[in-house]
C-alpha cells in the first residue's frame, strides 16, 4: 500500500520539503489528479477552470520573469477579486517572487506607502484602480514597470495582451520551504499598515516542542506521589523547557543568517534578535507557563483527577491554553528574523485572516483586527482565538502576529 502524500497527515514543519513551492500543491495538483476541467474561480462573468487557471498562473510567472523580477523581489498587486489576481499571485510565487497584495480601500496614501516600504519593483493593477498609483509608481526608481488589465493607458503594459501572449507553462522555481511567500499589509488602525511575512511552512517548530514537553512533564506530574516532588519536577522541567526553545530560537537564527548578507547592520540586528529572544522567553513565556502550572496544581478539580489517576489528560488540557502564547512567541521571532528590525515585546496583537481562505462566522467577527494584548482580545473574543473556540475549529488557517512599532 502506497504511503499517503505528505499534506495529507498531521502537518508538521519536518514534514514539508525543504525544497518546496506551494503552488504546484495548491494548482498543478489539480491537473495530475484528472480534475482540470473542473471550476477552480467562479465570477458572474467568467467560469475559470483547473487548467485554466494553471495556464494563466505559468503565463503569469513567464511574465514576470521576462520583465526582469528576480526571485524574492517583490510583485505589488492592486486588484480587484479577479482571475487575475490569481494569475499574478500565484505565478509570482511560482517563479520564487513575492506577491504583495494591497487593499482596494487603501488610501492613495497607503499605496504610496506600500509600494516604498515593499521596494516593489513591479506593479500591476487594474484600470478601474490605476488612478490610486499612477501618481506614484513612475516617481519610484526601483518600480521598473506597471501591468494594467482592461484599459491600460499608454504609459502602462497592457496587462491582458502581455499575459496572454506568454506559453502556458512553467517549471516551479525551487523554493525553499521558509522563503518569503507573500507579504500582506495590516490594516494600520494605530498607524501605518505594517508588513505581515508569511513564509511556505509557517515554522511550527517550537509549538511542536512544546507540545512533546507538555506531554512529559503531564506524565511526570500525575506519576509524583506527594506535592515536594512535583515541585522538583516542574522546576526541572521548566528549565528544561528554557535551554530548548532558547536553543531553536538560535538555530533558527543562524540558519535565517546563513540566507542573508551579514552585514553590521544585520549582525546588530541578529544580537538584539538574542537578547530580546532571551527576554522574552525569560520575562514573558516562562513566567506565564508557571502561574499556570502553579495554579493548576491547586485547583480542586485537577487535583482530584490527580487522586483519581487522571490527572495527566487534565494538566495536558491545562497547559494546551499556553500554546497560542508559544504561537505568538514563535510567530514574532520569526517576523523579526525576516524583516531584520528589532522585535517588540507582544503586547500588541493582530489576528490576521489568510486571504486564500473561506472562514467562518466567528474568524470573521474578530478577524483582521489589531488587539492591545491577548487577554485584552481573550476578554473580547469570550476566549477565542485561531484554531481555538472558532467554528472551523481544526481547519482554521488564521495566524496571530505580534505587532511591532
Amino acid at each position: 500500500m502506497a504511503d499517503a502524500p505528505w499534506w495529507e497527515g498531521p502537518l508538521s514543519y519536518d514534514r514539508v520539503p525543504e525544497q518546496f513551492n506551494i503552488v504546484p500543491l495548491l494548482i498543478d495538483r489539480h491537473l495530475a489528479e484528472g480534475h482540470g476541467e473542473r471550476p477552480a474561480i467562479v465570477t458572474p462573468e467568467r467560469t475559470i477552470s483547473y487548467a485554466a487557471l494553471a495556464a494563466g498562473v505559468a503565463r503569469a510567472a513567464r511574465l514576470l520573469e521576462r520583465l526582469g523580477v528576480q526571485r524574492e523581489q517583490r510583485v505589488a498587486m492592486l486588484l480587484p477579486d479577479s482571475p487575475e489576481f490569481a494569475y499574478v499571485f500565484f505565478g509570482a510565487m511560482k517563479a520564487g517572487m513575492v506577491p504583495v497584495p494591497l487593499s482596494t480601500l487603501a488610501t492613495d496614501d497607503e499605496c504610496d506607502y506600500a509600494l516604498r516600504d515593499s521596494r516593489a519593483v513591479a506593479l500591476v493593477t487594474d484600470a478601474c484602480l490605476y488612478d490610486r498609483v499612477e501618481p506614484v509608481w513612475r516617481a519610484l526608481p526601483a518600480l521598473r514597470s506597471c501591468l494594467v488589465a482592461g484599459d491600460a493607458p499608454p504609459e502602462a503594459l497592457p496587462f491582458d495582451a502581455a499575459h496572454a501572449a506568454e506559453p502556458p507553462g512553467y517549471e516551479a522555481a525551487p523554493t525553499h520551504r521558509d522563503d518569503m511567500a507573500y507579504w500582506l499589509y495590516s490594516s494600520g488602525t494605530t498607524g501605518r499598515p505594517k508588513a505581515i511575512v508569511h513564509v511556505n511552512a509557517y515554522q511550527r517548530e517550537l509549538e511542536d516542542t512544546y507540545a512533546d514537553w507538555s506531554d512529559d512533564l503531564a506524565r511526570d506530574l500525575a506519576a509524583a506521589e506527594d506535592d515536594d516532588r512535583r515541585e522538583e519536577i516542574l522546576a526541572a522541567a521548566l528549565a528544561a523547557l528554557l535551554l530548548r526553545l532558547r536553543q531553536e530560537g538560535r538555530e533558527s537564527m543562524a540558519k535565517w543568517l546563513s540566507s542573508v548578507e551579514p552585514t553590521p547592520e544585520v549582525l546588530q540586528a541578529l544580537a538584539d534578535a538574542v537578547a530580546e529572544n532571551d527576554r522574552l522567553l525569560e520575562q514573558n513565556l516562562l513566567p506565564a507557563i508557571e502561574r499556570k502550572m502553579r495554579g493548576g496544581l491547586q485547583d480542586e478539580d485537577i487535583l482530584k483527577a490527580l487522586a483519581l489517576g487522571t490527572g495527566a489528560a487534565a494538566l495536558v488540557g491545562l497547559l494546551a491554553t499556553i500554546r497560542a502564547r508559544v504561537a505568538l512567541y514563535a510567530g514574532g521571532l520569526w517576523s523579526f528574523m525576516q524583516h531584520a528590525i528589532g522585535l517588540g515585546a507582544p503586547d500588541r496583537m493582530y489576528w490576521h485572516l489568510d486571504p486564500l481562505a473561506h472562514h467562518c462566522p466567528s474568524c470573521l467577527a474578530f478577524g483582521n483586527k489589531e488587539y492591545e494584548s491577548f487577554d485584552a482580545m481573550l476578554r473580547e473574543t469570550g476566549g477565542i482565538w485561531p484554531s481555538h473556540g472558532t467554528d472551523c475549529a481544526g481547519n482554521c488557517r488564521c495566524s496571530l502576529e505580534a505587532v511591532t512599532t
